[in-house]
């Protein structure tokens, strides 16, 4: 019978030891379902940040598809005048009659969009304070006057000055060309022998 006590206190010792070997293994098991659980969650949230961060990207490299690129420049002022003399134009012969022959054209070009003017000056003409243009001789007092027409338009000088074109717009890309033609008679002057001469200057200007 003590034998057998002794058994069943071994056994039950050993049961009880076994039934505490069993207990540890259980908290092993939930400790390690614990980490796992833990592992799983910062997994989680680490691709939760991933695709965060991927999204912000594609997001950014979106917003740079498009931008804006201003253009800006500017127009020089075109005020522009040639004048080119007529072939023959120095053969005129002052003890003649002259009817609208043709001295030369004048070009003018200007891009301002308020318009230009053109004025005309006769040296003659302004010291003779005449209203006209005025062919002199060598000898002052032998002079002759005439008449010029512009662009098909006939010149009115007031003391040698005249304004020969006033626009409200921009001439042609081009330029606008005006023909002068000169009208005189001097079959009724008797002019002395001479040579008879004159200057005539032409001013574009902007308004």
């Amino acid at each position: 019978m003590a034998s057998q006590r002794t058994w069943l206190r071994k056994g039950s010792f050993l049961s009880q030891g076994w039934i505490a070997v069993r207990s540890n293994k259980d908290i092993k098991l939930k400790n390690i379902k614990r980490m796992k659980n833990i592992k799983l969650m910062k997994t989680r949230w680490i691709i939760v940040a991933i695709c965060s961060l991927v999204a912000a990207s594609a997001t950014s490299v979106m917003g740079a598809t498009s931008g804006n690129l201003g253009l800006s420049g500017s127009v020089p002022v075109i005020l522009e005048l040639s004048v080119n003399a007529a072939a023959g134009a120095i053969t005129l012969t002052p003890s003649s009659n002259v009817s609208s022959v043709s001295i030369g054209t004048v070009v003018e070009k200007c891009n301002d969009a308020d318009g230009y003017t053109v004025t005309l000056s006769s040296v003659n003409g302004v010291a003779n304070v005449a209203n006209s243009g005025v062919l002199v001789g060598q000898n002052a007092s032998e002079t002759l006057a005439y008449s010029l027409s512009y662009g098909g338009t006939g010149v009115s000088f007031t003391a040698g000055l005249a304004t020969v074109t006033d626009v409200l717009a921009k001439s042609s890309a081009d330029g606008d060309a005006k023909t002068v033609l000169i009208t005189y008679d001097g079959t009724s002057s008797n002019l002395a022998t001479d040579t008879y001469t004159d200057d005539l200057t032409f001013t574009i200007a902007a308004k």
